[in-house]
């Protein structure tokens, strides 16, 4: 017992402060994609590795097409507006078949766009 009464604290402990992220888009992803799209299709968090890139890209090509002060919901809003857009897809398809396949080739067809325009300055 008398140590514990002769103990001193001479040290306070240091308190680190963290700021938030630079950004709103949520930090909480597994493989990339944020779980919000995950559980937005409905999809479990144990998915195959083809069809995480599939989920990949639809989230990246949400991210492009938002501005950079966009939210988790700004992302969610534009695939579902994509969805709406495309329509149901075709009998044994996903629902996320589809709009990998339009978000892959919008990607492409941007990426083109860039080299295309840097080709153009150059010249």
């Amino acid at each position: 017992m008398p140590l514990a009464k002769s103990a001193v604290v001479t040290e306070q402990p240091k308190v680190t402060i963290t700021q938030n992220p630079p950004d709103s888009i949520s930090r909480m992803d597994i493989a990339g994609v944020p779980v919000s799209v995950y559980e937005y299709f409905s999809a479990p968090l144990n998915l195959g590795e083809k069809e995480v890139s599939k989920l990949r890209t639809i989230s990246e090509w949400a991210k492009v097409s938002v501005p950079k002060d966009a939210t988790e919901g700004d992302l969610l809003l534009l695939i579902r507006n994509l969805e709406t857009h495309l329509g149901s897809p075709d009998g044994l398809q996903k629902r996320y078949d589809k709009l990998f396949n339009y978000c892959k080739m919008d990607l492409y067809s941007k990426e083109l766009d860039k080299k295309k325009e840097a080709l153009r300055r150059r010249f």
